[in-house]
């Protein structure tokens, strides 16, 4: 048996909520074997911000270091300047890759070059890390990746560095490094044996990194931490379990404020990045994957969302900055999507009153805005039947739409909102070809360019505003 993880983003949302009925059964059939993989692991998104903050006069780095943007999961890069709420109408295909990516994320994005990892679909034959221009899609380089590993979970990057997690076929899974400055593999590094009785070091999670240290979970911990220049395991924070015996949950990671953050069962952990000791807590146990923005740590619940402070607050147990309530209707949780020191984003989907009909599903998607110092609702929309999939970047956000069309057909599209969204009137709509439907699919924003990875990894889709 592996070490689980619960999967913490909304692809797991749209899959509970399908199984409870009203999609006849939709969601199983078009995610197929990449979705039970998929749900099999936990989805835990982290990588290092390479600017925290900008100096009077510096200009923010334009990048996407994770498939949730940066260490905190904040799905938001506020370097983008291209692709501006005035110009999201513009927006339009640029170039289509039909070369197979290992994960359903999308690639990150440092200095206008796309990074991610091509699989031939067999484990035991290499797997291959490319990158590649984010304007014109040309291949840059490659590098070869050992065989007998499978690189699905994804991965996340610092300046110098790309770091993959990868699951052994034949041998414990790990983690790697590819220095993207020579075109080599930095090292490589196995999970620590397993210390509890039919947990297998086989599957890690995805890697996140404070640029110092790379955190992995897998084996019989949460959290093994490795030292970024060498990949020396520093620390482990093991499984815990609860008073029935039962592994606790734990959803997802994020880094920031000299902390990595757990959340799940037992709530909001924060441990001391360095010595890996537990620092503090939240009071009650939370859902999905955290996130770090603007100094709080925010974090759904079973009925909302909530703050607390990212640096703690001075005692082992912190009760909540702000805690809103999502919705009085019927709903099957809240995605954060993006945040940062003022806007807290979200996607939910409530059920329909009456339930379905012929061409209405059985939910309601919806997008809302909360003012990140309050947790205040500031703007919602309803949209589809299904939102996902989030991103932020400058003055626009970008996310997945599933709709029932005209002819009572499901169908996806991409659709943009102003970042101080006021009405529910999409800024553009990029309908989707039945070909590239099905989750997960997932989107990044970076170097002028809005990324869409389509679901199994079949084609990875470029928008760019034509001339730029």
């Amino acid at each position: 048996m592996r070490f689980r993880m619960s999967l913490s983003t909304s692809y797991e949302s749209h899959s509970r909520a399908a199984g409870k009925g009203g999609d006849r059964g939709r969601g199983a059939r078009r995610r197929s074997a990449w979705g039970r993989a998929m749900t099999a692991s936990a989805v835990l998104a982290c990588a290092v911000p390479l600017l925290l903050a900008s100096p009077a006069g510096a200009t923010t780095v334009d990048q996407w270091t994770a498939s949730s943007g940066d260490s905190g999961n904040a799905a938001t890069n506020a370097g983008e300047t291209v692709i501006t709420a005035s110009r999201a109408s513009q927006v339009h295909t640029a170039w289509t890759s039909t070369l197979r990516s290992a994960t359903p994320y999308a690639p990150v994005v440092l200095g206008g070059v796309a990074y991610r990892v091509l699989t031939t679909g067999n484990t035991n034959d290499p797997s291959t890390f490319m990158a590649t221009s984010a304007k014109t899609g040309a291949k840059l380089w490659t590098l070869a990746l050992p065989g007998g590993a499978d690189y699905i979970q994804g991965m996340t990057a610092t300046s110098s560095k790309v770091l993959i997690s990868f699951i052994g076929s034949t041998h414990p899974g790990g983690v790697l490094a590819v220095d993207t400055a020579h075109h080599s593999i930095a090292w490589r590094s196995a999970l620590p044996a397993s210390t509890i009785a039919g947990v297998d070091a086989s599957y890690p999670e995805r890697p996140c990194t404070d640029g110092l240290r790379v955190y992995v979970p897998g084996s019989s911990n949460v959290i093994n931490a490795y030292r970024l220049t060498d990949g020396a395991l520093l620390w482990k924070a093991p499984i815990t379990f609860n008073s029935s015996g039962v592994q606790n949950r734990v959803d997802g990671l994020a880094v920031g404020n000299g902390f990595v953050f757990t959340s799940g069962e037992e709530g909001v952990i924060a441990y001391n990045s360095g010595t890996g000791k537990r620092s503090w807590r939240s009071a009650k146990g939370t859902w999905g994957a955290p996130v770090v923005a603007g100094g709080r740590l925010l974090a759904s619940s079973v009925t909302g969302i909530e703050a607390l402070p990212a640096a703690g607050c001075g005692t082992s147990t912190c009760n909540p900055l702000w805690s809103t309530s999502v919705s009085a209707a019927d709903y099957t949780g809240a995605t954060i999507s993006a945040a940062d020191a003022s806007s807290v984003f979200l996607t939910y989907r409530t059920t329909r009153a009456g339930g379905p009909t012929a061409c209405a599903s059985g939910y309601i998607g919806h997008v809302a805005r909360l003012s990140a110092s309050t947790g205040h609702l500031q703007w919602t929309t309803s949209v589809g039947d299904f939102t996902t999939g989030l991103v932020h970047g400058g003055s626009t956000i970008w996310l997945f739409n599933e709709y029932l069309n005209s002819s009572c057909v499901y169908a996806e599209r991409i659709l943009a909102y102003s970042a101080a969204a006021t009405t529910a009137t999409p800024l553009a709509r990029l309908d989707l070809p039945s070909s590239y439907g099905g989750y997960p699919q997932t989107l990044a924003i970076a170097d002028g360019t809005l990324f869409g990875q389509t679901w199994a990894g079949g084609r990875l889709v470029a928008y760019r505003i034509p001339n730029t």
